[in-house]
């Protein structure tokens, strides 16, 4: 793996894991439906990291990066991490598919609605009925097995479409921005490598230490 591959991958993960720490937690307690927030900056990240990095997969290794990057903090709820790696997965399916049509802008928002929606419907499939028997996630699905099949449709209907509408706007603008990223850090290599090391650095420690 060329080395500017594995800084980009370690950055947007390390971004993202950063999103889902303390977004997630400062925002937990403040609205409803909290968790949209990270999924759709989530996937705005991986629009960013794409126009950087465009191999099939790299989506998912950004999302590993990000569940290491949660799971310094994310105590017995292993379910946020299993949504990290959904939304990862999908992105990168539904970028599979587009193949190099994502690149228009009108494909852009159908790649972040698809995401949205197939990492939503996976995640309360697999809540409901997967997870209550796997190691580790009885906790956590616990509460998805009592509301069964309503909390799933719930799930979907509302927090899906909250996501996809989020994704249709943030997916465009993630892949302009990693677009002005990568004019800015080719304009200035040495400086912008070195301050991506100490961003990733410095996002650590703070995981660790908060």
């Amino acid at each position: 793996m060329k080395k500017k591959t594995l800084l980009v991958i370690l950055i947007f993960g390390s971004l993202w894991g950063c999103v889902e720490v303390f977004a997630g937690g400062v925002l937990h307690d403040v609205i409803p439906r909290s968790s949209v927030v990270p999924t759709v900056l989530g996937i705005g990240l991986l629009a960013s990291a794409r126009y950087f990095v465009r191999t099939p997969g790299s989506s998912t290794a950004i999302g590993a990066i990000a569940c290491l990057f949660r799971l310094t903090n994310a105590g017995h709820y292993y379910c946020h991490v299993w949504a990290v790696v959904l939304i990862a997965l999908c992105f990168d399916i539904t970028l599979a598919i587009l193949g190099n049509r994502w690149e228009r802008m009108k494909w852009q928002g159908l790649a972040g609605i698809s995401t949205a929606y197939l990492s939503s419907i996976g995640f309360s499939l697999t809540m409901t009925y997967i997870m209550p028997h796997v190691p580790f996630m009885e906790h956590c699905a616990h509460w998805w097995v009592i509301g069964g099949l309503p909390k799933v449709l719930d799930y979907v209907a509302v927090h899906g479409s909250l996501a996809a509408a989020g994704a249709l706007i943030l997916v465009p603008l993630g892949y302009r921005f990693g677009k002005s990223l990568a004019v800015s850090s080719s304009a200035r290599p040495r400086p912008a490598l070195i301050g991506a090391v100490l961003l990733t650095v410095l996002l650590w420690v703070a995981a660790i230490l908060f």
